[in-house]
């Protein structure tokens, strides 16, 4: 199982974007296999340092696996990798439902 972050792939600072690239660095710190998921292959964000594991579009995703969705892309919810497991990941409750 990998828990993918999926991510914006605009390298200027905005959003949660930090935030997730974080929390994939303490899951796996923590043992839990998860990674940034951008839609653009070779993307990284460099306008902080990081060492993240990224994974890019497309992917082959199982049904094990678990895509966490930021609130400002939950329309993707219900067609992101059909059957399989995602998560919404709300850091602003105003934009779930825009």
């Amino acid at each position: 199982m990998t828990l993918y972050y999926l991510c914006g792939s605009e390298n200027v600072p905005f959003g949660g974007v930090r935030v997730a690239y974080r929390h994939v660095d303490i899951l796996n710190d923590a043992g839990i296999s998860a990674s940034i998921l951008h839609h653009i292959t070779n993307f990284r964000c460099t306008w902080f340092e990081n060492t993240t594991n990224v994974s890019w579009l497309p992917l082959e995703i199982t049904d094990a696996d678990v895509i966490v969705v930021p609130e400002t892309r939950s329309s993707l919810l219900s067609t992101l990798a059909p059957g399989g497991p995602k998560v919404s990941f709300n850091q602003n409750a105003f934009y779930t439902f825009q």
